[in-house]
């Protein structure tokens, strides 16, 4: 059995993995987005999402590579 069969199936299963992954992460905050509209006032809403936005810029710092 050649050595690429395997790797190539660990790698495409990681990928999919990772994606699938990604995708939950998005779909499960969006629906916590939705709970948090109706449980918090939209004074409190107003705060956490732009505390929520902040803390989306200070995040991107490491994803682009300045530390």
């Amino acid at each position: 059995m050649p050595v690429t069969g395997p790797l190539a199936f660990r790698v495409v299963r990681g990928g999919l993995f990772v994606a699938a992954s990604s995708y939950f992460n998005i779909l499960f905050g969006f629906l916590v987005n939705l709970v948090l509209t109706r449980l918090l006032a939209p004074e409190a809403f107003g705060i956490f999402s732009l505390a929520m936005f902040f803390f989306s810029l200070l995040n991107l710092r490491p994803r682009i590579g300045v530390s």
